[in-house]
């Protein structure tokens, strides 16, 4: 659309062509706008150039387009267009204030209802036997769940990795090792008297594979195997606010101490208990051979499902 009124009574080159707007030399309004997207899909084969000064015209299917730089214009002095471009930046102040926004730990931090409920029921119920080991019960979201009997699908799922681990000597080692440690640990304890068929709907058996990377195992208890009742036993358990500290946190640290010490806690959160009347929920299927009957190994210590 032209800003001036145009003379293109000596532009021969359209004068026997359709063109898709007659009152192209006029200034008007824009009825429309067509994104660059959808231009090349609107043309058609044909271009006819004009002389110098002259426009080209496309043939699209509205008709010939004209497009280019025009020369001639009734106007005896040509328009000329002003451009004024303004950056308003803010003031020193206000970008220091945003630096130091940046750099600045936040400290409220928002807890969900679920949260919040999650330490209501440790700060109610934890204990503290005499060793100085904490007993923690599990922060169901309900009451304590019925999940149906796990018992077949652990001892499915335990076989099949065992059958696994029998191909490779080296995993199967390192997985036995891993058990035994526990065992030795303290950590679980074998079960002798065998559990009921009428209570089993009351208990869970967590299934357990194995991560082996880089010679080390690493042996993870799965509380998202759902039961016969479609439901897992880390479904009905609270995850809890984030507890770690944040990242910025420790990082700032640094900045603080000359030297820094870093180290590793070996079974930390291992050292945590159960409280006996949950224990009932971590239930572990192990043999150390496919000679011995699958035995059923009591985790008395939180923390070992993923």
């Amino acid at each position: 659309m032209p800003s001036c009124s145009l003379d293109p009574s000596n532009w021969n080159h359209i004068r026997n062509i359709r063109l898709s707007d007659k009152n192209f030399h006029t200034p008007n309004a824009i009825d429309v706008l067509l994104g660059c997207e959808l231009f090349p899909h609107l043309l058609r084969d044909g271009i006819i150039h004009g002389e110098k000064g002259q426009p080209s015209a496309f043939n699209s299917i509205f008709g010939y387009v004209l497009i280019g730089k025009v020369d001639n214009s009734i106007q005896s002095n040509p328009q000329s267009m002003i451009s004024c471009y303004t950056s308003i930046e803010p003031s020193l102040a206000v970008c220091l204030e945003k630096f130091w926004e940046i750099e600045q730990v936040p400290h409220k931090v928002h807890h969900s209802p679920e949260d919040i409920l999650c330490e209501k029921i440790y700060s109610q119920s934890f204990t503290r036997n005499e060793s100085g080991r904490f007993a923690v019960p599990l922060p169901f979201i309900n009451s304590e769940p019925t999940l149906g009997d796990t018992y077949p699908i652990a001892l499915k799922r335990f076989k099949l990795q065992e059958s696994r681990l029998l191909k490779d000597p080296t995993h199967y080692q390192a997985y036995k090792d891993f058990m035994q440690d526990y065992l030795d640990s303290g950590h679980m304890i074998p079960i002798s008297t065998p559990i009921s068929k009428e209570v089993l709907d009351n208990y869970y058996f967590i299934p357990h594979h194995s991560v082996w990377n880089t010679g080390k195992i690493r042996v993870v208890f799965d509380g998202s195997q759902k039961g016969p009742r479609g439901i897992s036993l880390n479904q009905t358990l609270c995850a809890g606010p984030k507890l770690q500290n944040d990242v910025r946190e420790i990082l700032l640290n640094f900045r603080v101490h000359a030297v820094a010490f870093v180290t590793d806690i070996v079974k930390m959160f291992r050292q945590i208990l159960v409280l006996p009347e949950h224990t009932r929920y971590q239930n572990i299927l192990w043999r150390f051979s496919e000679n011995d009957p699958v035995k059923n190994l009591l985790s008395e210590n939180s923390c070992i499902w993923s």
